[in-house]
């Protein structure tokens, strides 16, 4: 009769710690599938990513120093983004951020902290610079509802809001804007 207490006892006792073990894998196994969640799936460094017209010509080039990409949030983070874009007057344009974001399916890029739009080729250099702004890569338009501020030769212009047409170089200032001229700056 003892014997049958003692197995009764050592069987209880071994369910009992398979019991333990089992529920101490599952949550290992959650806390590994949560951490993978957020967890980036790819990583590069130096991206470039040109984009050319039905013609063949380069019309964008995208660059930036590192990019992540989130497939639990379907996002992809750029480090240093650079984009380089020609208008219709082959008018080179580049806009350069500290980061930038890219929605999974989505043409809008959003770019953020020291965001700075410049004409390249041209002496008489435009730039604009702004805190964010949204770029559509697809149409090659960019705005923003922040504040702005213009440079361009002896003229300055600030505003609240913007939306800047790359290919048609047009420029449209949503409200407070104001303008300077300085007839002695060079």
């Amino acid at each position: 009769m003892r014997k049958r207490y003692l197995l009764l006892l050592l069987t209880l006792i071994f369910g009992a710690a398979l019991l333990a073990v089992d529920r101490y894998t599952a949550s290992w196994e959650q806390s590994t599938s949560e951490r993978n969640i957020n967890e980036p799936d790819y990583y590069g460094d130096g991206l470039i990513s040109d984009r050319f017209d039905a013609n063949g010509k380069r019309v964008q080039r995208l660059q930036a120093h590192s990019s992540v990409h989130y497939p639990a949030t379907r996002h992809t983070e750029f480090q240093r983004p650079l984009i380089t874009a020609l208008d219709q007057q082959s008018t080179t344009w580049q806009i350069q951020a500290a980061s930038g974001v890219l929605s999974d399916g989505e043409q809008q890029l959003t770019l953020s902290d020291n965001v700075e739009v410049r004409t390249v080729d041209r002496r008489d250099a435009i730039v604009i610079t702004t805190s964010e702004l949204h770029y559509d890569i697809e149409q090659q338009v960019a705005h923003t509802e922040q504040p702005v501020r213009i440079d361009h030769m002896r003229i300055q212009i600030s505003a609240v809001g913007m939306t800047l047409d790359l290919k048609r170089q047009r420029m449209r200032f949503h409200q407070e804007v104001n303008t300077q001229y300085d007839p002695t700056n060079q």
